[in-house]
C-alpha cells in the first residue's frame, strides 16, 4: 500500500493528515470490496456481469478522486466520494433486494468514513441520510416498486462475504481512528511536557532574579553607604590635611568591594542567561 499512497504524492508519515487517511480509506475499500465480490463472482457466476459493473463503477470513481485529493479540498472529496458511496448501495440495494439486500451491510460502515476525513458534523449529516435511505428501500418493497424484493444469492457463503466485508472494513476504519487518537494523544502530551518545562525553567529564572536581587540589597548597598560616608569626611578645605590620606585609603577598600559585588552581579546575571540559552 506505501507505494501506492506514494504514488498518489503523498507519504505515510502523519495519520492525523486527513489526506492520506481519505486516500488509505479509498484504497483499502477497493481492496477488500474487490475481493469479496470475486468471491461472489465465483459462488454466484450468473450475476458476474452486475459484479463487474459494480467493481467498474467503483473503481473508476475511486481512482479519480484519490488522485485529485492530493491537490483538491480533502472535505470537498470526502463529501463526493462518501456521497458516491451511498448512492452506489442504495441504487444497487434497489435491484438486488431492497433494505434487505447484502450490500446495505455496508451503509452504516460508510458513514463512518465521514468521521475520519471530515468531522461530527459530516458523520451526523450522513448518517441522517443513509438512514432516509434505507427508509425509502422500506417504502418502495412496502409499495412493491423493487425489482427483486430478496436479496440476490441467498447462499451462506454470500451472506458471510458481505459481512466479514463489512467487519474488516470496521476494524481497518477502527485501526485508523485508534492510531489518529494515539498520535494526537502523544502530541498533546508533548506540548504538555514542553509547557512544564518551559515553567519550570521561568520559575528557576525568578528565583535567580530574586536572589540577584536580594545580594544587590546587601552587597551593594553597603559599600556605597560607606563611600557616600567617606565623601563626607574629606577635607576639601585642605586638601594636604593627613586625615584625608586615611579616608582615601578607606574610600579605596570600598570601591574595591563596589566593583566585586557588581562583578558578582554580572557573573551570576550570565548565569542566568547560558542557562535559559541550553534549556531552549
Amino acid at each position: 500500500m506505501q507505494k501506492i499512497i506514494s504514488f498518489f504524492g503523498l507519504q505515510d508519515t502523519d495519520l492525523n493528515d486527513k489526506r492520506l487517511i481519505l486516500v488509505k480509506i479509498i484504497l483499502i475499500f477497493l481492496f477488500i470490496l474487490s475481493v469479496s465480490l470475486f468471491i461472489a463472482m465465483f459462488v454466484l457466476s450468473q450475476y458476474a456481469l452486475r459484479y463487474s459493473i459494480i467493481l467498474f463503477i467503483v473503481w473508476t470513481i475511486s481512482l479519480m478522486l484519490a488522485s485529485l485529493a492530493k491537490r483538491q479540498n480533502v472535505r470537498v472529496i470526502a463529501s463526493i466520494y462518501i456521497s458516491f458511496l451511498l448512492i452506489m448501495i442504495i441504487l444497487f440495494s434497489w435491484s438486488g433486494g431492497g433494505i434487505k439486500a447484502h450490500g446495505i451491510k455496508l451503509l452504516p460502515i460508510v458513514v463512518l468514513f465521514a468521521g475520519l476525513t471530515m468531522g461530527k458534523r459530516e458523520i451526523w449529516i450522513f448518517g441522517i441520510i443513509a438512514a432516509l435511505g434505507g427508509l425509502f428501500l422500506v417504502f418502495a418493497e412496502h409499495n412493491n416498486l423493487l425489482t427483486g424484493k430478496e436479496p440476490l444469492g441467498l447462499s451462506p457463503i454470500i451472506h458471510w462475504t458481505f459481512t466479514a466485508t463489512a467487519i474488516f472494513l470496521l476494524c481497518f476504519l477502527e485501526n485508523l481512528s485508534v492510531e489518529a487518537l494515539r498520535k494526537a494523544l502523544a502530541k498533546s502530551q508533548e506540548e504538555l511536557e514542553r509547557r512544564i518545562k518551559s515553567e519550570e525553567a521561568l520559575k528557576r529564572r525568578n528565583e535567580k532574579l530574586i536572589e540577584i536581587a536580594q545580594f544587590q540589597s546587601h552587597m551593594v548597598r553597603g559599600p556605597v553607604a560607606s563611600i557616600e560616608g567617606l565623601i563626607n569626611l574629606i577635607n576639601f578645605d585642605n586638601p594636604s590635611d593627613p586625615a584625608n590620606l586615611e579616608v582615601i585609603e578607606k574610600l579605596k577598600t570600598a570601591t574595591e568591594n563596589l566593583d566585586s559585588a557588581v562583578t558578582q552581579i554580572v557573573q551570576k546575571t550570565k548565569e542566568i542567561d547560558e542557562t535559559t540559552k541550553n534549556e531552549s
